[in-house]
């Protein structure tokens, strides 16, 4: 019934790393950018994690194409009170040592007991970025939640938002549906971050 177009962000898998600011609204931009390439007028755009918000600011960039959104392990609270100096603790550790620390954190968002090799990928994929652009992605996507911006992008969507999220950590629905006209999640049991990945065949059915 669809058509799917999967994108690498700025900074991201293929896509170049030339640009001078890496932010949620850029790569928002960047999204707008390539619907508009595929001509494309009626969306559902998805983003993992992080990219459930960049989404959400492209549907503001595109309100009279974006029907809806899907969120993957995404959106547990948009509410969430994140201090600055608990953004800052949470990105210090990586301006040393990169690689290693990203291992250690993302490690944090997986299930022991998985498939090894995946785990692995995973694990060595994400360390792998260019440190510079994956810490001032996390930065500005940290920094939203300090300020309560992640909050008021929803405050102007009007489509439907649908989380297809594991079960590692919980939602809270209050807090997102005061900003969230429409919001559901299907929960996939024993997923996890990474739930695309390591429960493959359940979240397919899901989305």
């Amino acid at each position: 019934k669809y058509r799917v177009v999967v994108m690498d962000l700025a900074g991201h898998g293929h896509s170049g790393m030339n640009r001078a600011c890496y932010s949620m609204q850029g790569f928002a931009e960047d999204v707008r950018a390539v619907a508009e390439a595929v001509g494309s007028k009626t969306l559902i755009l998805i983003g993992h994690s992080m990219s459930a918000e960049i989404v959400a600011h492209a549907a503001r960039l595109m309100p009279e194409r974006v029907i809806g959104l899907i969120g993957v392990d995404s959106l547990d609270n948009i509410e969430y009170p994140l201090s600055r100096r608990e953004a800052e603790a949470m990105i210090a550790p990586m301006l040393d040592d990169f690689r290693k620390e990203s291992r250690t954190f993302v490690a944090t968002m997986m299930r022991e007991g998985g498939d090894p090799a995946i785990r692995e990928w995973i694990l060595d994929d994400m360390s792998s970025a260019p440190a510079d652009v994956a810490l001032e992605t996390m930065e500005g996507y940290l920094f939203e939640y300090v300020t309560g911006a992640t909050a008021r992008v929803f405050d102007d969507i009007k489509v439907p938002v649908v989380c297809v999220n594991g079960d590692l950590w919980p939602v809270n629905l209050e807090a997102n549906r005061r900003h969230i006209r429409s919001f559901e999640v299907i929960t996939v049991a024993g997923g996890d971050h990474f739930l695309m990945l390591n429960r493959a065949h359940a979240f397919n059915q899901a989305l």
